[in-house]
């Protein structure tokens, strides 16, 4: 048999051990847990870490958080909208959907705002998701947006089961039978003054590079008009634990969550997937290329006149060295093109296969040497 049909085989055999690992954790009951874990990870996530020590954030010059967590009056939420409004912001994103009917002087107020500004975008929710029918059959509105034409747009993040980590956002969702934009669609959408963002557009991928984005509390605003004029302001509570949300940066409150989406779409910075097809040809290639490196490193090393250096360098735990050093230059080389071009290049699949290399080729060794025992 040639060399390569050798590598090509050995290289399948490592996929295969892998393979079957990851249906026993997926199968077993008592490794379940395990099973999320590995089905929630992401290299993405590795990338953001490494960024997070690595580099220094930047700061955003468009968007500005108004953080209103203490904020629990209808009558001071409208009065400090107003203060907002009176340092000229470009948006204000009002992430709060006010049901019913709660006092008559602080309602009256919020409907007033509604109509006195045009720049204001505020949230709503979507239920009742029907599987069937691919849509949500419930909304629910403030209260004030039956008799106040508004412009809006849901808030509804992804949740993956299990409260897993939020690296998506989606831009359109079908509800009640018509397709909508997201709250974050809407605000990039009345900030650009045009459709920028589109009904067909696909759920988006939020890029979490470090970022800071300026914050006030509700009774600084007056203070900082310079983080308010011409900005988007997204007016929302950092501190509220129903409003929480893991992300690949830690957790996170949910308005923050809608700044990152937010600064993504508007500096057109969205991260790139690997296409699954070329990630699959990807991991195959620097599988095989590993079994090559250490077969040519195994013959190499059988060269070496000096018995101890031979010994050792042959040694399994040398190999597995070797191979280590491999595997972080492999990650740091995605790394690179992760920060340079917000391509993400998951290498979990090939570089699980690649501890196995060596254990693959021993097995095919082994299994042949034993099929030539029995020809002779």
């Amino acid at each position: 048999m040639s060399s390569v049909a050798r590598h090509i085989i050995i290289t399948i055999i490592a996929f295969m051990v892998v393979g079957v690992l990851v249906l026993v954790t997926i199968n077993v009951s008592f490794l379940n847990p395990i099973a999320r874990v590995f089905q929630d990870f992401s290299m993405t996530d590795m990338f953001y870490q490494a960024q997070q020590s690595t580099a220094k954030p930047d700061t955003s010059h468009v968007i500005t958080i108004v953080d209103m967590t203490e904020l629990y009056e209808r009558k001071r939420i409208a009065e400090t909208i107003e203060q907002i409004q009176s340092n000229k912001p470009k948006v204000i994103a009002v992430d709060i959907v006010f049901e019913g009917l709660k006092d008559p002087q602080g309602d009256f107020m919020i409907e007033r705002m509604a109509k006195m500004y045009n720049n204001n975008v505020y949230s709503y929710r979507l239920l009742d998701y029907n599987g069937q029918q691919r849509q949500f059959t419930n909304e629910v509105h403030s209260f004030f947006t039956d008799s106040v034409h508004v412009i809006e747009g849901y808030t509804n993040i992804q949740r993956p089961l299990y409260g897993g980590v939020k690296r998506e956002l989606s831009l359109s969702r079908k509800t009640c039978g018509e397709q909508k934009s997201s709250f974050v669609a809407t605000i990039v959408n009345q900030y650009a003054d045009k459709p920028v963002v589109t009904l067909d557009d696909d759920d988006l991928q939020i890029n979490y590079s470090p970022m800071y984005f300026p914050r006030l509390k509700y009774d600084a605003v007056a203070s900082h008009p310079e983080l308010i004029e011409d900005r988007i302001v997204l007016f929302g509570a950092m501190s509220e634990e129903n409003d929480m949300h893991y992300t690949p940066v830690g957790k996170m409150a949910g308005v923050e969550l809608l700044a990152y989406a937010t600064q993504t779409l508007l500096t057109q910075q969205e991260i790139k997937e690997v296409p699954k097809s070329l990630l699959a040809v990807i991991s195959f290639f620097l599988v095989f290329l590993t079994q090559l490196l250490q077969d040519c490193y195994e013959k190499s090393i059988d060269k070496l006149k000096s018995p101890l250096f031979r010994s050792f360098l042959s040694s399994s735990v040398a190999l597995g060295i070797i191979t280590f050093i491999w595997m972080v230059l492999l990650m740091w080389g995605a790394f690179i093109l992760f920060n340079m071009g917000n391509i993400s290049l998951n290498l979990g699949w090939a570089l699980s296969a690649m501890a196995f290399v060596d254990a693959a080729r021993s097995f095919y060794d082994t299994c042949l040497e034993s099929l030539k025992n029995k020809l002779v």
